[in-house]
């Protein structure tokens, strides 16, 4: 599949048995969601900053992970698996999630109860130190309302998005209270990043957008008509998350990612073909192209897109060129523009209004969004 990782040609993942004692261990660090878009580009991220990293995975997706992984087989759904995956383990990466589309319970099941069950293990081990959770801007009110634009971390709460996206976006949000919660009754730091709709090599969202700009629109589209909505690459959401996982002055902290462009699907096709020149540039619509900033004045992409197929000669590959071109002028000594750093990271207090009631929420008011 176009843009799968190299990683993934090489030996087996290591699957473990009974872990070993955390005495005999350093530093643990759990990743879960190591299968999935973002967590295949986090993976060997986390490998080379910090070393040995534990997945987990359900046992029907072990063959998906290759190289020098440490897997214990596992789900989140089921508690009675997560006790040698979280043994010892001092930082978790939860990335493990059901996604839009999937059923009410589904999403109920896997990101509420899921990420509970994860918690109730961590502080029964007794030494997890930092929870790091992926969540979402779907949590936002005015997620895909322009009126409501620069959406920030103290942005109403309360998904309000298309319909298939509704569900999903409560799921993340009751998922936010639980970890919030159970960070304040155990006493470890937490991280919430709430990511815009991530895009990047092997993103089904772009594949998409790729097949119907070069086949002219005739292909039906995969997802239901929305407004504009922001993206963010995947390599600048995996920069985050690894700056974030070590970084004490995150502890406590709702991070809002996304980047400055905001684009609906007709246009991002239009993008596509003017990049593969097919197509002159799209004028400006409204609510596309452009989000405005906090001093309300428009921001413009910084990078066109996508994702490659076919030879080197194609209307994909030019796109593919352009793309990494536009990604590269956006690059200083290897830091991706945009990433913040330590000393520059805009949180919210851990006494904001938003934070201040999740810690407050009860599992059961969690679950019952």
């Amino acid at each position: 599949r176009p843009g799968t990782l190299a990683a993934r040609n090489r030996a087996p993942a290591r699957v473990a048995g009974r872990r070993s004692s955390p005495a005999r261990r350093g530093r643990d660090l759990l990743l879960t969601g190591a299968t999935g878009f973002v967590g295949m580009h986090l993976l060997p991220e986390l490998q080379s900053r910090f070393g040995s990293v534990w997945v987990l995975a359900q046992p029907d997706t072990v063959a998906e992970l290759s190289g020098a992984v440490d897997v214990v087989p596992g789900d989140l759904t089921d508690p009675g698996t997560l006790r040698d995956a979280v043994a010892g383990v001092t930082t978790a990466v939860h990335l493990g999630a059901a996604l839009p589309g999937a059923r009410d319970d589904v999403l109920h099941r896997v990101n509420v109860r899921g990420t509970e069950n994860l918690l109730d293990a961590c502080r029964a081990a007794g030494t997890l130190g930092h929870f790091l959770l992926l969540s979402s801007t779907a949590v936002y009110s005015g997620a895909f309302a322009p009126e409501a634009w620069p959406l920030t971390e103290t942005a109403a709460l309360g998904p309000a998005g298309p319909r298939f996206l509704r569900p999903y976006g409560c799921s993340k949000l009751a998922a936010e209270r639980l970890v919030t919660r159970a960070a304040a009754d155990a006493g470890f730091r937490h991280t919430i990043l709430r990511s815009a709709t991530c895009y990047g090599p092997a993103a089904p969202l772009i594949e998409d957008v790729l097949d119907r700009a070069l086949d002219g629109g005739r292909r039906p589209r995969r997802t239901e008509a929305e407004p504009a909505r922001q993206y963010v690459h995947v390599s600048d959401l995996v920069n985050l998350i690894v700056l974030l996982t070590d970084e004490q002055a995150a502890a406590g902290q709702v991070f809002h990612v996304a980047g400055p462009a905001a684009l609906s699907l007709p246009s991002m096709e239009q993008v596509v073909r003017s990049a593969a020149g097919l197509a002159n540039a799209p004028a400006d619509e409204e609510g596309a192209g452009r989000c405005p900033t906090a001093s309300g004045t428009p921001t413009t992409p910084r990078r066109s897109a996508m994702n490659s197929a076919s030879g080197p000669g194609s209307p994909s590959a030019r796109v593919w060129r352009t793309w990494r071109g536009a990604r590269a002028a956006t690059e200083d000594r290897g830091r991706v523009v945009g990433v913040p750093q330590p000393r520059r990271l805009r949180p919210v207090p851990s006494g904001a209004g938003e934070v201040r009631s999740s810690a407050a929420a009860g599992a059961g008011e969690a679950e019952g969004l």
